[in-house]
């Protein structure tokens, strides 16, 4: 859901939250790969996710609630991440995630606020 506009990060935070979603938390593998389904058909598609180290740099936290996301290096682009307290918004291509800053234009990628949780208590 969302994959249709080019906005900054508050605006497509803005957009999911109105359809009573969240940008995407890809916490699992399996997650991981409904993402990378859900965007191979686009050319040069990349896609906001909800995922950011805003209150401690290097400490990527979901905004699904459930906290801390652990991702494995293979998820990152080389070199990534690298904006440090500029760029603290992740982002997903066919590459990989890389960090970047909130006035960039990306697609948002929204999950529903009630989907399967497996890291929340």
């Amino acid at each position: 859901m969302g994959l249709e506009d080019w906005t900054d990060y508050p605006t497509s935070a803005a957009l999911c939250e109105a359809r009573g979603a969240h940008l995407a938390v890809p916490r699992t593998d399996v997650e991981m790969t409904c993402v990378r389904q859900l965007t191979e058909t686009l050319s040069n598609t990349h896609i906001w996710l909800g995922v950011n180290d805003i209150e401690v740099e290097g400490e990527f936290r979901g905004v699904d609630g459930c906290g801390l996301v652990t991702i494995p290096t293979s998820r990152w682009q080389s070199n990534e991440p690298n904006g440090g307290t500029t760029e603290s918004y992740v982002t997903y291509s066919a590459s990989g995630w890389t960090d970047s800053g909130p006035g960039n234009v990306k697609h948002p990628l929204c999950q529903l606020t009630g989907c399967y949780k497996p890291h929340c208590l």
